[in-house]
């Protein structure tokens, strides 16, 4: 019997970025019905800098083959004494049909840009075959049931 996944499917990322004093961590929910349900948090620890962060999330199959990913998301915050430092956002998407039953992991993938994360993100994507290792890093593995 072939295996299927065991929905939902549940991920989080979390990722420091030293170089611009911020944080992010997301946590994303894949549903039976393709429905995907996402919510990231930026934080940032500098007095005035802030970032800008964005998220992109990924399945793939058993061979770590990046199957569909996400549009990009992208937000900012602002250093801690000049407004506001923490941001939470959700953010959905839909996973294709013929997609869900051949996810066998999620990839979370976090980016910081000083004014469109979403472009560096999306060049990431576009580059996938060249950053397939990168993914694998990150992919976490889902349950699966015999069906």
């Amino acid at each position: 019997m072939p295996e299927v996944p065991v929905f939902p499917i549940h991920s989080d990322q979390w990722d420091n970025f030293p170089d611009v004093g911020g944080h992010m961590l997301t946590n994303v929910t894949i549903f039976q019905n393709g429905a995907l349900h996402g919510v990231t948090e930026l934080t940032e620890d500098t007095l005035f800098r802030g970032f800008r962060g964005g998220v992109v999330a990924l399945v793939t199959d058993a061979s770590d083959n990046v199957l569909w990913g996400s549009q990009p998301e992208d937000w900012g915050v602002d250093g801690r004494l000049i407004g506001n430092p923490k941001r939470t956002v959700p953010w959905n998407s839909t996973v294709p049909a013929e997609v869900l039953p051949l996810i066998r992991g999620v990839a979370i993938k976090h980016a910081t840009a000083e004014h469109d994360a979403a472009d560096v993100l999306e060049r990431w994507l576009n580059g996938i075959s060249g950053a397939a290792t990168e993914v694998v890093t990150i992919v976490k593995a889902v349950a699966t049931i015999a069906a």
